[in-house]
């Protein structure tokens, strides 16, 4: 009985072993590092269009963003320290398992209350948050009606304001979401892409081309690179606005 326990716990570290060797093998193609990354200690800064394996070691004296691509796949990583790849992407949450939980939510509260999408003043919510000239704060919630709401600020504004993404509206974008995060594009090309319409286009009249927008999306939503999404056939937000995800450097 022990013999026959003691193989099967070998079988098992056998096993395990050869998972974490294959995951550390694995090779992810580099698409963007923001940030200033360095590679299993060789002083040589990661670069776009390189190559790294889970085993690699990434250095960061502070908070860097590097966006990995797997087949169909794109990995968003942070590294702040000295991680391995694979350390980091064993930290990524489940975009796609956090989406269609608060689908199901905001399916279910869908009935409940039928609220008017409008722009309304908010008082008191960004007193603490500073803006230089030319910035602006966008802040994205699901209440518990399961409505998004977006409140925002601009600086030289007075105070911030809000709009409120009924729940149809938001269910559309966790759609999106779900399809981003088994990676699809259609998120991404303008005629399949409606979440510029339904998310941004309020705020037009707000913004100016040229400002830096700091975003903070809820986890369900994070999935989106708000930089590509398309504002038409031949723009996306990139190429009008400095964009920078608030979830991806905190």
């Amino acid at each position: 009985m022990k013999r026959k326990l003691s193989l099967l716990l070998a079988a098992f570290a056998v096993s395990i072993g050869s998972t974490l060797c294959y995951a550390a093998n694995e090779v992810y193609k580099v698409l963007d590092v923001r940030g200033s990354v360095i590679v299993n200690d060789n002083m040589i800064a990661l670069a776009k269009g390189q190559t790294l394996k889970g085993s690699d070691v990434l250095l960061s004296d502070r908070l860097s963003i590097v966006k990995l691509s797997k087949e169909t796949k794109a990995l968003t990583l942070r590294v702040n320290g000295k991680h391995t790849v694979q350390e980091l992407i064993d930290k990524i949450p489940n975009k796609y398992e956090t989406a269609i939980s608060v689908l199901q939510k905001s399916l279910k509260k869908a009935k409940k209350a039928n609220v008017v999408y409008g722009v309304v003043t908010m008082a008191n919510e960004f007193d603490n948050f500073e803006l230089n000239e030319n910035e602006a704060y966008v802040h994205c919630q699901e209440d518990t009606l399961g409505n998004l709401n977006v409140a925002f600020m601009r600086h030289g504004m007075e105070k911030p304001q809000m709009y409120t993404l009924d729940a149809n509206a938001y269910i559309y974008l966790l759609k999106m979401a779900i399809l981003s995060a088994q990676g699809y594009n259609y998120a991404y090309e303008a005629e399949t892409s409606y979440i510029y319409q339904i998310l941004w286009k309020p705020l037009e009249k707000f913004f100016k081309p040229g400002d830096t927008i700091l975003i903070s999306l809820p986890e369900s939503l994070s999935v989106f690179d708000m930089n590509e999404i398309p504002l038409n056939s031949e723009l996306k937000m990139s190429d009008v606005y400095v964009i920078y995800d608030m979830n991806a450097t905190e």
